[in-house]
């Protein structure tokens, strides 16, 4: 039978613990105590509690009856973990965490992670962790962080969820394994995770990213938001990125919001990335928008294993890649394993300006090892010496049914080693926006309402209100899109950015407004 145990600031550990009148007083008492499926563990609200919660293999829940880890009374318990874990399960699961605050001694002065389950059994998988409505902040490592190391085994229907995860040092959230695709079903929903700042230190790894899902064969984003993220990121090969994955499987980022997200070096401090050995991934209905580095990146590191299926659409960036060498939307791969193989880049709007301490693209494809990258009926504006695409890269790329613009500005475009000044000198000398000998693509006024002119700060859950960025009634762009479904087989889904459903004839760029 399940029984609830009490903790209060005025209780005795002498006591037996299981009404408010008789609780217990501290962390210790649960550490040393035996606990079965189904029983919870609840903190006096309001109060704080010094220590780390700590759980082996001999504490085990279900799916089906949890332990529960939460607070009682008024408002929320903190745990005040100093410079250890606040919550540490080793080889064990079956765990809700609900209603706390962890908090650390600050990030430069904590040696550990927030809440940190790992998992290094020789067989067996381990399941159910939900985390729900915490806050974790001034850990050293990560706000939270999910992994195993031992082979395949990993765990099963992890969901973080309502939780605000800031001020750490490695990053905010991480979910890890040994093997490429270790965990299953992982979700994180309206989860904010911000100001995590990156090690000065640690200069042989990137370091300060939001949330970050690898080792995953099945994972959803959706309606979270990062920002002010890896602004100390020492290491010179790469750095931090708002939400990202990589070895993973289906995994699907959405209706987020990833900005001002920065790197202590000039690499990434993007918005969004698929990156090393994802397969049939997708990022769409996100906003991506003043971030250091690309608003979305696709990204195939040395020695990674195979990137296949990788798709973008229905996303909106604007005035990302205001630091370093980056685009809007920027593919980068080292050509291992067959490099970045079958990515369908459409419908997304990209507005981006000049910056002083960046040379931003539209679209960056900056190096080889692409094989097969495809761009359709997106909406790529820019402003002033902005230019359109560069592409270090020209072989296995295909732009199609896209639309360029440039604000006070001329059409610059740099294929290969060539500059172009217009669409159609391009056209003739490449092929690109052609299909069958029928010229696509256009060069023209999009009129996008309050372009350059997005949300600061929003709620994620509330990007479909975000007005800039829809075409106006007389846009050109209405129902002028490619059809892609017929002519590429392409399942585009149903609906576009604000959740209007998918008119018969597309429009160029991330909104699909009903035809007259």
């Amino acid at each position: 039978m399940a029984v609830t145990y009490y903790i209060s600031a005025a209780g005795n550990d002498a006591h037996e613990g299981t009404s408010p009148a008789r609780a217990w007083a501290t962390i210790a008492k649960v550490n040393s105590s035996s606990f079965g499926a189904g029983d919870s563990i609840l903190f006096e609200g309001g109060s704080t509690f010094s220590g780390s919660i700590s759980f082996d293999s001999t504490t085990r829940g279900t799916a089906e009856s949890p332990v529960l880890i939460s607070s009682w009374g008024k408002g929320k318990a903190i745990i005040s973990s100093g410079d250890s874990t606040g919550f540490k399960a080793y080889n064990t699961a079956g765990f809700t965490i609900t209603d706390l605050i962890f908090r650390g001694s600050g990030s430069l002065v904590n040696k550990s992670s927030g809440i940190d389950f790992y998992m290094d059994l020789p067989a067996g998988r381990l399941v159910h962790i939900l985390i729900e409505r915490v806050e974790v902040e001034g850990y050293h490592l990560f706000g939270i962080l999910i992994g195993s190391w031992n082979g395949s085994n990993g765990y099963d229907s992890v969901t973080i969820r309502h939780a605000l995860v800031h001020d750490n040092g490695q990053g905010g959230i991480y979910t890890y394994a040994q093997a490429v695709l270790a965990h299953r079903n992982i979700n994180i929903t309206h989860t904010k995770a911000y100001n995590n700042s990156g090690l000065p230190h640690r200069t042989d790894y990137h370091t300060g990213s939001g949330i970050i899902v690898s080792g995953a064969d099945g994972a959803l984003v959706e309606y979270c938001e990062a920002y002010n993220n890896g602004w100390l990121n020492a290491w010179k090969g790469g750095g931090p990125v708002g939400i990202w994955g990589y070895h993973c499987n289906k995994l699907v980022i959405q209706y987020s919001e990833s900005h001002h997200n920065k790197s202590g070096t000039a690499k990434d401090g993007g918005g969004f990335d698929i990156d090393g050995g994802c397969t049939n991934c997708t990022m769409q209905y996100n906003y991506a928008h003043n971030n250091s580095g690309p608003g979305y990146l696709v990204a195939q590191y040395q020695e990674a294993p195979e990137m296949k299926g990788v798709v973008i659409r229905f996303n909106i960036s604007e005035n990302d890649a205001r630091s370093g060498d980056h685009g809007a939307i920027h593919l980068w791969s080292s050509g291992s394993n067959g490099g970045i193989q079958g990515a369908e880049i459409y419908n997304n709007t990209i507005y981006i300006e000049p910056s002083e301490n960046a040379t931003p693209k539209g679209v960056y494809i900056q190096s080889g090892g692409v094989h097969q990258a495809n761009f359709r009926n997106n909406v790529i504006h820019t402003r002033g010496e902005v230019p359109l695409v560069v592409a270090d890269t020209t072989a296995k790329v295909r732009f199609e049914g896209n639309n360029y613009w440039v604000k006070r500005g001329d059409f610059r475009l740099r294929w290969g080693t060539t500059t172009f000044a217009s669409l159609e000198e391009w056209r003739k000398a490449t092929a690109q926006e052609e299909i069958a000998g029928k010229a696509t693509g256009c060069f023209v006024k999009p009129r996008l309402k309050r372009a350059g002119r997005g949300k600061t700060i929003s709620e994620p859950v509330m990007l479909h209100t975000l007005k800039a960025y829809q075409l106006k009634g007389r846009s050109p762009l209405r129902g002028a899109g490619l059809d892609l479904e017929e002519l590429f087989e392409i399942q585009t889904g149903d609906k576009d950015f604000w959740g209007n459903s998918l008119p018969s004839e597309l429009s160029i760029g991330a909104h699909q407004p009903p035809l007259r």
